[in-house]
């Protein structure tokens, strides 16, 4: 199967070519993704200056302001964008002209756009990207120090920093754990949630006593470590004096 292109008219607008499909024209073509299993495309695109996130199988919702890179889910049934401010392509040229104070607020605001038509925000300067984690159809961004899933928060982060690469949802979202460095050089805190196992992709093991929960995880270079935490939820999980 031939990926996704675009193709540019003589007048300069793009049209987008899927499966033998063309879509457009469109002033301009921002980002565009094929699924997995190669059912459909997904793109951001603005058209007479109204932008859009459209998908190959008919749905189409509008958005605003300036589009990030596009993200699916793992099972191509969703996308999402975060998008910078909410002025269309020409409105924020005539407001970087007319008023510049303005439109660097407007522009230090984030929403959140779906394929579904569900948009939040707005969000502050601090919004960091929006992403789906490996295996997990929800979505999940961070403004700031706040951790949302498809929208809701769901955690506050008391620790820095935060790297998605090391944060591990349950199928359901319900449960999580992820890995960040404490003040201490080179020392790993995994945080749970609810009092019961995180959602790890590894194998692991757990003993109780006095109270406390002992986590062995191994991890995916062969190694494994023991970590206790105590009964709170959301609660940073102390390192063992016992290495393995």
């Amino acid at each position: 199967m031939r990926p996704p292109s675009t193709e540019v008219e003589d007048h300069g607008n793009q049209k987008v070519v899927f499966k033998g499909k063309t879509f457009g024209p469109y002033l301009s073509v921002f980002s565009i993704l094929a699924t997995p299993d190669g059912s459909r495309v997904y793109f951001t695109a603005d058209e007479k200056d109204k932008l859009w996130i459209i998908c190959s199988d008919g749905r189409r919702v509008p958005i605003a302001g300036s589009p990030r890179d596009l993200k699916l889910s793992p099972d191509g049934k969703n996308a999402v964008v975060a998008c910078t401010g909410s002025l269309s392509p020409a409105e924020q040229e005539k407001l970087a002209v007319t008023d510049p104070e303005k439109f660097n607020a407007e522009m230090n605001k984030t929403f959140v756009y779906t394929i579904e038509g569900k948009k939040f925000g707005p969000y502050s300067m601090d919004f960091k990207d929006v992403w789906f984690s490996v295996g997990n159809n929800n979505f999940f961004f961070l403004d700031g120090n706040q951790l949302y899933m498809n929208g809701a928060p769901i955690l506050t982060l008391s620790i820095e920093p935060f790297s998605i690469c090391d944060f591990y949802p349950s199928a359901d979202g319900k449960r999580y754990a992820f890995f960040t460095i404490d003040r201490t050089p080179g020392f790993l805190v995994p945080f749970v949630s609810r009092r019961r196992r995180p959602g790890l992709p590894w194998p692991l093991s757990s003993r109780k006593s006095s109270g406390s929960r002992a986590w062995r995880i191994r991890f995916r270079f062969g190694l494994s470590r023991c970590y206790t935490s105590s009964t709170a939820e959301n609660t940073p999980i102390s390192q063992s004096a016992t290495f393995r």
